[in-house]
Order: C-alpha cells, then structure tokens, then sequence
C-alpha cells in the first residue's frame, strides 16, 4: 500500500542501494540516535541505506515527504511530516512524484500481520522489505495534506491490478485510526468503498486482536488474523495485512517479491 501526495504511478520497484558516502558501518541507531522517532522499526539499518542523512546540527531540515524529493533514486529517506518529527520511509521516485510505502506484504509470514495495536501504531517489519509503517506516522503523512492511496496486487490469474482513491487519511489515535477514502478508480474491484458488508471499510475504525473496534458481532481481526478498518459482514474485509480487493469475487494478493 503506498500514498502520494501528487498524481503518478506506483511501480513496486525498491532500489536499497545507499550511495552516501557516511561512516561505512555505523548504523542509525548508533548515529541517529532519539532524532528517528521509528528507530526501533530500523534495527540494523546502515547509514549507507539513508539516501538523505545529514550530519550536522539538530537544526538540520528533511522533506515532509516522498512526494516533495526531485531528482533522487528510489530507497530509504528520513522525512520530517510534522517539524521536529523525522521518519525513516521507502520512496518510489519517478518523473511524476514520490510515493512513500506505507505497506508491503508479499504473505510470506501470515503470523506478522497478527500484531498488537502498538506494534500497529509504531510499525513493524523491515522498510526494505515487508512491513508496516505504522498507524501513528500514516496520520502525520495524511493530516498535513490531501493524499492519495493506490494498492497494487495480483489477482486470482497472475495479473497485475490496482485500485485507487483519490483521497486517503487517517485520523489520530484518539479516533482510532479512522481510515477516510475518496473516490475509487482502477482494476481491482473496490474493496474499500463499494458498499457491500465485506467492503465496509471505509469511516471504520482500526482494529487488532487486542483492541475490537468494527462494528461486526466477532471481532474480524482476531479472526482473520492482522490489522485494519471493518464495518459487519462475517468479519472476511478486516484482513489488513491482506490487501485490497479482487475482479469481481476473486481475491487478490500483493504483488510477489
């Protein structure tokens, strides 16, 4: 699942090559220290990875986000949404925009998805491969200004397919991370927005095994085993670490890896 703050396409190529030249070894926790709110999302990660970093004084300034790098390479940069509030995010620049990744699932381990709330809430996984990046950060990226969603998958036969929202936030916490969605294009199916039980998720609230806040009977993220926004239905559209819809009731998975 990527945002973008600006139209464009969202090819799921991730470039991990660092080509800074930094203090060869040292790693971001080492180096970066409390400057990285998401640190412990980054274990291991090497400053040769952080296409951006900057050493100097702490007054130092980092892009609100993806959309707003010109004229870099695809990889791990340090954004700043809020001030005084820095990320470590995987960009996908092209010429017409960045998109930050805010998930990558390639279902290889199905148990990483069954997280508690916080690891919801701060993240979880590896940013150069699968992971989550975290409810809490996704809020800051979407409450400063309009974004838009696109997932790509894979359906049932092997082809690639995407669908697209035109408007995509979360609201705090104090919200429950309420997810809100414009209007949807694409090949996909809309899985979000349709109207339908199993697609309701659209104005609900985010829930995990530990935390029930859809408004199904049974709690859909206990069940299905990951993260996300339900409405009713059997609880079988709750599944966030699944991905989006399929062509008509065909499922869909994400793109492999």
């Amino acid at each position: 699942m990527g945002v973008q703050g600006k139209y464009g396409h969202l090819p799921w190529l991730l470039l991990l090559i660092g080509v800074l030249s930094l203090v060869h070894g040292d790693t971001l926790e080492k180096s970066a220290g409390s400057t990285i709110e998401n640190l412990k999302f980054l274990t291991g990660v090497h400053l040769e990875l952080i296409r951006n970093y900057q050493t100097g004084s702490p007054g130092t300034s980092y892009p609100e986000s993806c959309s707003v790098i010109k004229n870099g390479q695809s990889g791990l940069y340090i954004i700043e949404p809020v001030q005084g509030r820095r990320i470590v995010v995987n960009c996908v620049l092209g010429t017409e925009g960045g998109w930050t990744i805010i998930q990558k699932n390639c279902l290889k381990d199905r148990k990483m998805w069954d997280a508690t709330w916080e690891s919801y809430k701060r993240g979880f996984g590896d940013p150069r491969g699968e992971h989550w990046l975290g409810n809490e950060y996704i809020h800051l990226l979407t409450s400063q200004k309009m974004q838009r969603i696109r997932f790509r998958m894979l359906n049932a036969a092997g082809k690639n397919c995407t669908a697209n929202y035109d408007y995509f936030s979360l609201e705090g916490e104090q919200n429950c991370y309420r997810i809100r969605l414009g209007r949807y294009s694409g090949t996909a199916g809309d899985a979000m927005t349709s109207g339908v039980p199993e697609a309701g998720h659209d104005n609900m609230k985010f829930s995990t095994h530990d935390r029930d806040n859809d408004l199904s009977g049974m709690n859909c993220a206990f069940i299905d085993g990951g993260g996300g926004g339900g409405g009713g239905g059997d609880g079988g559209g709750s599944d966030g670490g699944g991905g989006g819809g399929g062509e008509g009731n065909k499922p869909t998975t994400p793109n492999p890896c």
